[in-house]
């Protein structure tokens, strides 16, 4: 998750993110509270990876957790940016991490932008290898929020605008043709509605939008919608977020569905044979659901990315008020043990994507940052170790073996877990607070902006 910080701008409000260096690593002393749960029939089968709904702030990219070496910051190197204007942002890499795509804007774009949307402008296009840059003129919009720029496997540039998409190579004048229906393009994606095992679907629709709340109604049919096999409405509070293709969970296993959260009866899993299941009373063992209008908090229900077919793993955290928040629990399917985490908040993303990783989250009481902890999800009782503090924001590679650290101007990558720095820079007078990797993983491309003023730039950074 990045955290935020305002800086006076034309926008108004102008995201920017700090990440903590100099951190310190160390291992603590916190126990975990186990317990076992009992043996039930209504118990959860393995769980599938976690989809994140509007309903969970997610990114989409891994956050992490580490600390900058000493070395690292003697290597850092002071670096100019590809490119200024009034406003900057990066669009896509193409496949062969040849081209970047990403859009400028004037301030007499800002100025015209909608008060609710990003500025819009004209789309640029730079090769990494020649530093080729060109403005797209033909490509302009009100805002970038209403245009994707996608790439075929041969290289092309695919720009989706509203009502039209274009096909053709970047920086060659001429070269784009207009298509009607381009095989192979999606500019949303659905959630998972059929089951792992096909023989199932599930549809979730909304009935009512009421006072700030969402009545939703989930049904369970025969994979050819024959037959309506088990059907729930619940209710949830309305969120910031996309809802098409809102399904409000995830199928855990061949016959059984997740809601992550629900207003009244917390976490709830639909089994195809059994019906409805609550998560907080049947599987943690716990007496009561808590109630957002009495307790402050309610319960939300998160699955870990799945390590092997037999067995998974679920976190039950609070949501709402934070101050009001229980400790979070984790469940481990393959002996039913519920564990009482000594936190009362997971990171943005509590789990390694390969399953093997929980990161919890203890927030400083002097500022806004956090401080991090890690432990292998097997290790139940174990100890927690404290990877970094005053923290804001951090992210890995795909495959979790590098990682990224931003604080203000500084930019420092380096290895996971080895911590083997790879490069150091500085940015200033630019705060940076967004970073994409190259498909190749060569590359990094960065935003960042000069707090206070209309001035951004964009940084391309090689390994």
């Amino acid at each position: 998750m990045f955290i935020r910080r305002q800086s006076l701008s034309l926008l108004g409000v102008i995201l920017v993110i700090l990440i903590l260096m100099g951190c310190r690593n160390g291992v603590s002393q916190l126990t975990d509270t186990t317990t076992a749960a009992p043996l039930s029939n209504s118990t959860v089968l393995p769980l599938r990876t976690y989809t994140p709904t509007p309903n969970h702030k997610t990114t989409p990219t891994i956050l992490h957790l580490s600390s900058v070496t000493p070395s690292a910051t003697k290597a850092i190197k002071l670096i100019s940016p590809w490119k200024v204007a009034p406003f900057i942002h990066f669009a896509s890499w193409s496949p062969d991490s040849q081209w970047i795509a990403f859009w400028v804007s004037s301030t007499d774009d800002i100025a015209s932008s909608p008060a609710d949307k990003m500025p819009g402008g004209t789309l640029y296009f730079a090769n990494i290898r020649t530093r080729q840059s060109c403005a797209e003129t033909q490509f302009t919009t009100p805002s970038y929020e209403t245009v994707k720029v996608h790439w075929s496997n041969d290289g092309r540039a695919i720009v989706i605008m509203p009502d039209v998409v274009y096909i053709g190579n970047p920086c060659q004048t001429g070269s784009y043709s207009q298509e009607t229906n381009p095989g192979g393009i999606e500019t949303q994606s659905p959630g998972q509605s059929l089951s792992p095992n096909g023989l199932y679907d599930v549809d979730t629709t909304l009935q009512l939008s009421e006072n700030g709340f969402f009545t939703f109604k989930t049904t369970i049919t025969t994979a050819d919608h024959v037959r309506v096999l088990q059907s729930v409405t619940w209710k949830i509070e309305q969120r910031e977020g996309r809802y098409e293709h809102f399904l409000g969970g995830e199928w855990i296993s061949s016959k059984q569905f997740l809601l992550n959260e629900t207003q009244t009866e917390g976490p709830l899993i639909i089994d195809v044979d059994k019906g409805v299941i609550s998560v907080v009373t049947k599987l943690f063992n716990l007496g009561k659901i808590p109630q957002m209008s009495v307790e402050g908090y309610g319960l939300v229900a998160i699955a870990a990315p799945k390590m092997d077919q037999n067995d998974y793993h679920l976190l039950l955290k609070g949501i709402g008020t934070e101050a009001s928040f229980p400790k979070v629990m984790l469940y481990h399917s393959e002996n039913r043990v519920v564990e009482t985490l000594p936190f009362s908040h997971v990171w943005s993303v509590p789990f390694s994507p390969d399953g093997q990783w929980l990161l919890m989250d203890s927030r400083s009481d002097l500022d806004d940052s956090h401080i991090i902890w890690i432990r292998p999800i097997e290790n139940i009782g174990g100890e927690w170790q404290q990877i970094t503090s005053g923290l804001y924001s951090a992210m890995w590679n795909d495959n979790w073996t590098e990682m990224v650290f931003i604080k203000d101007e500084n930019i420092i990558w380096q290895t996971f877990p080895e911590a083997r720095l790879i490069g150091g820079w500085d940015t200033n007078p630019y705060w940076t607070y967004s970073l994409e990797w190259s498909p190749n993983g060569q590359f990094l491309v960065v935003e960042g902006n000069v707090p206070g003023v209309a001035d951004y730039g964009l940084f391309v950074l090689e390994r």
